[in-house]
């Protein structure tokens, strides 16, 4: 089970923890699942190659606790001792996620793909569906979504429209407004979403997690497994999981879940959880993302972002 109490996709039982906790930093590690030592060394050795930085969705970014202590700084052990302190949980992490998606990713010029998106929105888990279609220069996206929302169409173009999304609803009362020109931040194109359209993608997706890795990575209380042996539906997966026990200014989630797809390396879920209130409870789902069906430099043309486009509905 998961921390939202669901059935998870992947092997239950870790085959690498790291783990930074302070005061007296400790760190742990399992080999369970390695036929040996050489074969843990030999996956942490992939996971420590560095390579480069990245470019969801980061923006809006939820706000940070008021009153929550700050999260402790493994640097303040390095005055007394300098070479006392482990390497940081994450730094592998953020090493491995790198080596796996950034040449992958820069390879891409556009794809399609299913992009499934839960948000806890004012209270309530929405799960909304739509068929994408991204293309990185310039930066474009049309989404048509399916089930509850059935018909929706959005259709963005940086450089365009004076950088303003169109949009109009498939049916119902909403659906009499016509094709609607909104700021992609305004409110009422925000109002079904954590992030606005010019940060989705999987290249923003990881981007993000990488970008908060990074921060967490200079304070203690993190934890990371690993599950190199995962599944999303049919699609072999790692997975790549961080938490933390309690709240701190610095952490946004108390467990992140990034789904690495290993035949297309590339970033193909991720899910964010928030921190339990009361701490026994199950830690509720903040946010989900998840591309699937995934086609790659499909030839992507400006009809595809044309409004009109006769297949579109705009």
């Amino acid at each position: 089970m998961g921390p939202s109490g669901k059935h998870l996709d992947f092997t239950e039982n870790p085959t690498a923890r790291y783990s930074l906790c302070l005061p007296g930093v400790s760190r742990g590690v399992s080999t369970a699942g390695f036929e040996s030592t050489r074969d843990l060394e030999d996956f942490m050795r992939i996971g420590i190659v560095s390579l480069l930085g990245g470019a969801i969705l980061s923006c809006a970014s939820v706000g940070r606790a008021q009153g929550v202590p700050e999260a402790p700084d493994p640097a303040g052990q390095r005055s007394r001792a300098a070479q006392s302190v482990p390497e940081h949980p994450l730094v592998p992490a953020i090493s491995l996620v790198k080596e796996r998606c950034i040449p992958s990713l820069k390879g891409i010029q556009d794809y399609e793909a299913v992009f499934t998106k839960r948000e806890l929105i004012q209270g309530k888990l929405t799960t909304q569906v739509m068929q994408m279609r991204l293309r990185e220069q310039p930066f474009s996206v049309y989404l048509r979504f399916g089930g509850d929302f059935e018909g929706r169409e959005i259709l963005f173009v940086q450089g365009q429209n004076n950088n303003q999304l169109i949009a109009h609803e498939g049916s119902g009362f909403a659906s009499l407004a016509g094709t609607m020109t909104l700021d992609p931040k305004g409110e009422m194109a925000m109002g079904e979403n954590h992030y606005p359209i010019t940060h989705i993608g999987m290249r923003n997706l990881i981007t993000q997690v990488l970008d908060q890795w990074e921060i967490e990575s200079k304070y203690g209380e993190v934890d990371v497994k690993y599950f190199p042996q995962a599944k999303l539906g049919d699609r072999s997966c790692e997975v790549i999981e961080c938490s933390h026990p309690q709240p701190r200014r610095e952490f946004r989630f108390h467990v992140c879940r990034v789904f690495l797809d290993k035949e297309l390396k590339l970033p193909v879920r991720v899910e964010n959880y928030g921190f339990p209130t009361p701490a026994n409870q199950n830690p509720p789902l903040h946010e989900e993302y998840t591309y699937s069906n995934i086609k790659v430099n499909v030839g992507l043309q400006s009809a595809d972002f044309d409004r009109k486009n006769p297949k579109y509905k705009f």
